[in-house]
């Protein structure tokens, strides 16, 4: 047997003990763990409290934690790579949800909640609807008061005004009815300044009052879904988007589908609202999306 030096026996032992080239490469390669879910989110459940009470109960079961963005350009923040996970109506005006998927962007949406809008009340309440939880019976009675209302010309609030005309009886608009070419904060403005009522989100609507002190105004949310807006979760497509923390935004979306999560929905509170501002929407989902462990 030929013997070695010791130099030689010492640059042995340590090869021996040194990783392979391929063993090299797979650890040069190898990914950290992602433990942050990057949430691209309209203003809405931020501004209505929910968003903060949901997250800090997902971070607390969860290893993971969410960086918030908030803004009216979510999917082109989504399709810039700058988000895991989306959360908006469904049907948001700025590229909206259906095209994102459709062109390949994100998975499907997930139904997760609805944000209620609400009828702007003046001071005095003319028509005398503020202890009304009918929609339909609250337009009915602004129209038969003749109390001036100030059309809101945003898509959805203008859709569900003229939805809500039509359920009472198609009344003539003369005279009451008034189309000032205004949407969202400027309605409540005008509102303000003629005493007249809208409809307006009610997340934003409280906003609105908190920046400008106003204390002419007050706000009731009817029930049912004429004044219900849906809201849905969309995780980005992992084959458009492959450095996403995919897994952590379905995780993030799953814990918002959980009945435990639903109920928190439903039981959010705010001295800020005369009713609850958030309703659960995670039934809407198809069947096997959730998980109660429920045989019910």
């Amino acid at each position: 047997m030929k013997k070695l030096t010791i130099s030689a026996f010492v640059v042995a032992i340590l090869a021996a003990g040194l990783p392979s080239e391929s063993a090299l490469a797979q650890t040069a390669t190898a990914q950290p763990e992602k433990t942050t879910v990057r949430l691209a989110t309209v203003r809405t459940p931020r501004d209505g409290g929910l968003l903060d009470e949901l997250i800090a109960s997902f971070e607390s079961r969860t290893n993971y934690r969410v960086e918030v963005n908030v803004g009216k350009l979510v999917y082109e923040d989504a399709k810039a790579g700058k988000a895991d996970v989306v959360l908006s109506h469904f049907g948001h005006s700025h590229l909206g949800v259906e095209p994102f998927v459709q062109e390949g962007y994100g998975l499907w949406p997930q139904a997760v909640l609805f944000s209620r809008d609400g009828f702007i009340i003046p001071e005095g309440d003319p028509a005398k609807v503020a202890g009304l939880t009918d929609p339909v019976e609250i337009f009915r009675r602004i129209a038969e008061s003749g109390s001036p209302f100030i059309a809101n010309n945003d898509e959805s609030h203008n859709y569900a005004v003229e939805t809500l005309w039509h359920a009472a009886g198609s009344p003539d608009r003369k005279g009451w009815y008034l189309d000032l070419d205004a949407k969202n904060s400027k309605v409540a403005e005008l509102a303000a300044s003629k005493n007249a009522y809208s409809v307006w989100g009610a997340t934003a609507f409280r906003d609105w009052q908190s920046k400008t002190g106003d204390t002419q105004l007050s706000m009731v949310l009817p029930d049912g879904p004429i004044m219900s807006r849906l809201m849905v979760a969309d995780v980005v497509n992992p084959e458009r988007f492959p450095d996403a923390n995919v897994e952590g935004a379905k995780a993030f979306v799953q814990f918002l589908l959980e009945p435990e999560t639903q109920a928190q929905i439903a039981g959010f509170k705010s001295e800020k609202f005369p009713a609850a501002p958030f309703l659960p929407a995670g039934r809407n989902n198809v069947d096997g999306s959730l998980s109660s462990g429920s045989s019910n």
